[in-house]
């Protein structure tokens, strides 16, 4: 038996909204973190998917949605793991079941954006099968430039 549990959050109460508001926060920071407006979005009309521990904690989250111009596309915009259990493949557990996920649903591919210098996100990336597309000059702002990758599976 896993140690972990995976969940795709469909619903949500005000309890798991306040909290999944100070993850976003804590792991994305305030710029880049959905709110309160974002979240019921996200989780009623995307995907949220979560990995959770042993004590009932939620230490990683993955925010994805299909592509409008091609249903056999993902596009995951949020991917993170909670700082305290970096480093200990929790990432690549949940990437595993994200993909499995898309897959087994009838998806084709998988595309993301990731900052070139956050050299342990591209190497999960790489490590799961993810190839860099291009480079989208100034997605986030100016001089905050992305590289796309895709995966296709």
């Amino acid at each position: 038996m896993s140690k972990y549990e995976f969940k795709v959050i469909s619903d949500f109460d005000l309890k798991l909204l306040n909290y999944l508001k100070k993850l976003e926060v804590l792991n994305l920071g305030k710029k880049a973190a959905l709110n309160e407006w974002q979240l019921p979005v996200w989780i009623r009309y995307g995907k949220f998917f979560v990995i959770i521990n042993e004590q009932k904690e939620i230490i990683g989250v993955c925010q994805a949605m299909r592509v409008w111009d091609d249903i056999n596309t993902a596009f995951i915009h949020s991917f993170y793991i909670n700082k305290n259990y970096r480093r200990k493949k929790i990432g690549k557990t949940l990437l595993k079941f994200v993909i499995d996920y898309f897959q087994s649903n009838g998806l084709k591919k998988i595309k993301l954006t990731v900052d070139s210098k956050n050299m342990a996100a591209m190497n999960l990336y790489k490590k799961a099968g993810f190839e860099v597309e291009h480079l989208l000059k100034d997605e986030y702002g100016k001089g905050k430039s992305r590289l796309l990758m895709v995966l296709t599976i």
